[in-house]
């Protein structure tokens, strides 16, 4: 599953976001436009950057960017979010083998 995100400008209210959706819809699995900060979240695009501009441009003046920021942004902050699982669990399994030596010897 590949998602990317990208910066949408010309995004001014709720009607453009899903006019913007709509049209993005058509080349995605799966779409997600916010207006604050204006983000298109696209799963699983079936079209490049280019086509999806034209797309875009036929219906207003919204254009997509490159948002790598908030996706190295997003890569960090999901790695940080596992690193407590991976901390507790190798905790976990140390104590288990110390308690097991540790019985065993007596």
């Amino acid at each position: 599953m590949q998602t990317i995100q990208y910066q949408v400008s010309g995004l001014n209210c709720g009607a453009c976001v899903n006019r913007v959706k709509t049209v993005l819809d058509e080349h995605a699995e799966k779409v997600e436009v916010t207006l604050t900060p204006p983000i298109a979240t696209i799963t699983n695009p079936t079209s490049d950057l280019d086509t999806l501009n034209i797309a875009l441009g036929q219906i207003g003046d919204y254009q997509l960017s490159a948002n790598t920021h908030r996706v190295e942004a997003q890569a960090k902050k999901d790695k940080l979010e596992s690193t407590p699982i991976l901390v507790i669990l190798v905790t976990v399994v140390l104590l288990t083998l110390v308690a097991t030596i540790f019985l065993f010897q007596y």
